[in-house]
């Protein structure tokens, strides 16, 4: 038996986000060629549907159960997640490249003194070498970075791989019932009008300076709602206290790839554009014709937000009804 890839999944309200399988999807391109065995780990709650997780490789899942991990913070899971590591023959750890995963894999990195790259889009994989692939200098090229430690983690961009082939369910489950062993925080779960996760949203709906105030975001989220998506911000929007810094995309905030990326009163392409880019269409709306993000947009509308936002949620209701 070979040395192990560990995907670490990740669930909210014991429903599976789309980027753990993607993170299979990772580890079956990485073990294509090699004897490596593939565990994926989650942390759960007894309710969670162990069936949602397929792969299209031949996998083992390792759940980690407690009631506390219907919505898991990292620090409640990394010390588990460390002693399972460390008696585990790992060589690879794979982690989604959000909040949580990120918070993880530092974690883990520091505590094993290994090697870690974030923010992949890719693998290169050479006489049994890896090689990470991702963006760089804002999205205007791509280096390739190896990881020379003994166990190298790895976050995942969204999106970076497909799930698709024949799936499979993991052909051995085990459960492993284990409570936090941090548990002496004070959580405030805060609501915001955001709807869903920007790591691993399908669509979002980008507002910047154009948006004029804080208050117009209500057509931001309002948008974004009827598409079934994220609203999100710009540096500007954020900087001018209008929106919460988590909601920021760009070179100093979060960087996404959703397949649809609709940005509003946007204007400074070269710093947001490296945290969208990787978007399969973008549209960008913009009362300046000369704005630089048309020149990366797929469609363009030239117009005040003010006056093509409510047009268009129209349209979208009256299509939807």
């Amino acid at each position: 038996m070979g040395k192990k890839i560990i995907a670490v999944l990740e669930q909210d309200n014991d429903k599976i986000k789309e980027i753990s399988l993607q993170l299979l999807a990772a580890a079956g391109h990485i073990n294509k060629d090699s004897n490596r065995q593939i565990e994926a780990v989650i942390f759960c709650s007894k309710n969670f549907d162990k069936t949602s997780i397929k792969s299209n490789s031949d996998f083992t899942l390792t759940v980690i159960e407690d009631d506390s991990f219907k919505n898991p913070f990292s620090f409640n899971c990394q010390n588990i997640l460390l002693n399972f590591v460390l008696n585990t023959d790992t060589e690879i750890i794979l982690f989604g490249d959000t909040f949580f995963g990120k918070e993880l894999a530092s974690f883990i990195s520091a505590k094993t003194n290994s090697g870690i790259v974030t923010g992949c889009t890719g693998f290169i994989i050479s006489d049994n070498e890896i090689k990470a692939k991702k963006n760089v200098y804002s999205g205007k090229a791509v280096a390739e970075i190896k990881a020379s430690s003994s166990i190298k983690l790895f976050t995942l961009r969204f999106n970076a791989f497909s799930v698709a082939g024949n799936l499979v369910s993991p052909y051995e489950i085990s459960v492993n019932k284990s409570a936090p062993q941090i548990n002496n925080y004070l959580i405030k779960n805060i609501s915001a009008n955001n709807i869903g996760n920007l790591s691993d949203s399908k669509v979002i709906v980008a507002g910047g300076r154009g948006m004029t105030s804080p208050e117009n975001f209500r057509l931001i989220e309002e948008l974004a709602s009827f598409l079934g998506g994220s609203a999100a911000a710009s540096r500007a929007a954020v900087d001018a206290g209008w929106r919460p810094q988590s909601e920021q995309v760009g070179q100093t905030g979060i960087s996404v790839s959703p397949d649809l990326y609709i940005a509003v009163g946007i204007s400074e392409a070269v710093q947001h554009l490296a945290g969208m880019r990787n978007s399969k269409k973008i549209i960008a709306i913009n009362k300046d014709k000369d704005a630089p993000i048309f020149r990366y947009a797929d469609f363009g509308i030239i117009g005040d937000a003010m006056e093509v936002l409510p047009n268009l949620i129209e349209e979208i209701k009256n299509r939807q009804s």
